[in-house]
């Protein structure tokens, strides 16, 4: 109701606004690592927290989940507005023993260059949103009108990911930990690669973190530890090889409330010896999760 008011004011008076859209990166793990009641306590923290920056204008609106609106008149202020919304997250949040950092990824849209419809600024500045969270954490962007077919390039990259588990198209490539002394192989690392019939072969540094943010990470990864557990158990078998296998883990994947469960399921599965497996946790976004990872 709100935004309809700013479009007929903005139809009658030519004045421009400007709409925020943002969301809580990875607040499903807050969920399943430490429980809908601490989902529901973050929410309530963050809200006063908004709130705070803006007693008068009461311009916040929260849309479902984890998603939140903000409609601000006087762009001239938006650079200035978009930074005190990031700064709410530079404070950690705690409830009872947990304390921990999120950030968020904020797309800004503006009236009318971005949309003259309701839907069509949200779509814009959910569009600037997506492009802000590939870029990195904690950051706003505005959106371009190049932006315009990110959408169907997100929708058609999170539908290939699905095919490639369902029909099981990743491949493991296992590099060699070489001793540069003795020219001994001590060790191999299992790396993850795909390529797709249309896009071609996706470098890991493009898919992984787009399978983060849309919740593929963990399928994958599950993939990845049974994959490379059964081919060291094989190699064991085989030719009595006894390498220890180094298996990226994402931080949005270990701290999934399950995640022993899973990777004692993987062990007990392929039979493999779990003085084999080494378990490194990538950098990306690690201190994220500093708490929940310890």
């Amino acid at each position: 109701k709100r935004i309809e008011n700013e479009i007929a004011n903005g139809e009658r008076t030519g004045e421009k606004f400007s709409l925020f859209f943002f969301d809580v990166n990875r607040f499903k793990n807050i969920n399943d690592s430490l429980g809908h009641k601490v989902g529901d306590l973050f929410l309530k923290e963050l809200a006063r927290r908004l709130t705070n920056i803006d007693i008068q204008v009461e311009s916040f609106y929260r849309l479902n989940g984890d998603e939140f609106v903000y409609v601000l008149n006087d762009i001239s202020l938006l650079n200035d507005m978009a930074t005190r919304i990031l700064n709410v997250f530079k404070q950690s949040f705690t409830f009872y023993d947990y304390e921990f950092y999120v950030s968020i990824s904020l797309g800004i849209s503006i009236y009318p260059e971005h949309g003259q419809t309701l839907s069509k600024l949200l779509k814009t500045a959910d569009v600037a949103m997506y492009v802000a969270k590939a870029k990195r954490n904690n950051m706003f962007v505005i959106y371009e009108q190049n932006m315009r077919g990110t959408n169907d390039r997100w929708l058609l990259l999170e539908t290939k990911l699905h095919k490639a588990l369902r029909d099981d198209t990743f491949t493991l490539n296992y590099q060699p930990k070489v001793n540069t002394i003795s020219g001994e192989v001590e060790g191999i690392e299992a790396l993850i690669r795909w390529t797709d019939p249309e896009l071609g072969f996706m470098p890991p540094d493009q898919f992984i973190p787009f399978a983060e943010k849309c919740g593929l990470i963990s399928d994958i990864g599950k993939w990845v530890l049974k994959t490379a557990s059964s081919q060291v158990k094989k190699w064991s078998d085989e030719h009595g090889v006894n390498y220890r296998v180094a298996i990226n883990i994402s931080p949005a994947h270990i701290t999934e409330h399950d995640f022993v469960q899973q990777l004692e399921e993987v062990i007990e599965e392929t039979k493999v010896n779990p003085s084999q497996l080494e378990l490194e946790i990538t950098e990306m976004s690690m201190m994220d999760y500093n708490e929940e990872i310890i």
